[in-house]
């Protein structure tokens, strides 16, 4: 039978439900009027090379020729529709832009991430990302407002302000934080991040976040590489080597963050390491090349050709 896929390739938001419709067809195109006709239609999307499978759609059949599918996925992204019969595709399918978009904001699920986390320099800007993400998680990329996100710290800062550092990207802010406050008994404090007045982080502070008055110096083994890929890159300074190792895709660029023997971020003080302290070596077939440049806020740009 030359069956055909009908209907609207898209789902309203994440967690919705869609119905298509099949119509089942005998060889010359002509609609099949009997029933108990078997399809199968399942929704696969990629995710970091990995082929994952929404639930199949539930069919039902209207006893006219015609078969209704339902059809629900909660990950944002765009997905390829696959209907089958009798494990053969039918005519429209498979459809390769099922798009399913993220749904509303919601604060209990909404993260933050960054160095400003770990810890910082008083009277320094603490670099955060503001994620906004929905109900299930995945981040909501038409979000309209860096506004909609404070930030409040315990004890309270004499003077706190926080900036928005650019544009909204994947609905994620980048923004900086600054804590200004005599020193306390503890140099641990409490950051609250809020969502339109609601606590991000299913309704948790970040706590034990630690503020110092000198970074110190450069620490090897808490230095970090930022990369993904393939080919293993280990660093080492003129001292020693650096633990953690990362992996990349040619051509990379690899950012390196520069971090105190406490963790803490280093912010492009002029006691910094030179890009010259810096060695970066690829395990490959071959030598790779690599040019170290210093960027802002303690990290390091890292180019090769791998």
């Amino acid at each position: 039978a030359a069956c055909t896929l009908n209907g609207t390739f898209s789902l309203t938001t994440a967690g919705g439900s869609r119905t298509v419709v099949v119509t089942a067809r005998d060889a010359l195109g002509n609609v099949l009027t009997t029933s108990g006709e078997s399809f199968v239609a399942r929704l696969s999307i990629v995710v970091d090379g990995t082929r994952v499978y929404a639930p199949d759609g539930v069919v039902t059949d209207n006893l006219n020729g015609t078969y209704s599918i339902s059809l629900t996925a909660t990950r944002a992204g765009t997905y390829t529709l696959d209907v089958t019969r009798s494990n053969q595709h039918i005519t429209g399918s498979p459809n390769t832009n099922f798009v399913v978009p993220p749904g509303a904001v919601v604060a209990a699920k909404c993260t933050v991430t960054g160095g400003g986390l770990r810890g910082g320099l008083i009277n320094t800007a603490l670099p955060l990302t503001l994620e906004a993400r929905d109900e299930y998680s995945n981040l909501v990329t038409t979000l309209s407002g860096a506004s909609l996100f404070t930030v409040e710290f315990s004890p309270a800062a004499t003077s706190s302000t926080g900036t928005s550092a650019g544009t909204i990207t994947a609905g994620k802010v980048a923004a900086t934080y600054t804590y200004a406050a005599a020193q306390e008994t503890s140099p641990f404090v409490t950051i609250t991040v809020k969502y339109s007045g609601t606590i991000v982080n299913s309704g948790a502070a970040y706590t034990n976040i630690k503020i110092v008055s000198s970074l110190g110096g450069a620490s090897a083994r808490q230095t970090v590489v930022v990369a993904t890929g393939s080919d293993t890159v280990a660093l080492t300074t003129s001292s020693s080597a650096v633990t953690a190792t990362s992996s990349v895709d040619a051509p990379a660029t690899l950012h390196i963050q520069a971090r105190n023997s406490e963790g803490l971020d280093l912010t492009g003080a002029s006691g910094d390491p030179a890009a010259t302290d810096f060695q970066v070596t690829a395990v490959g077939p071959q030598d790779k090349a690599a040019t170290i440049s210093a960027a802002a806020g303690g990290t390091y740009a890292v180019s090769m050709s791998i």
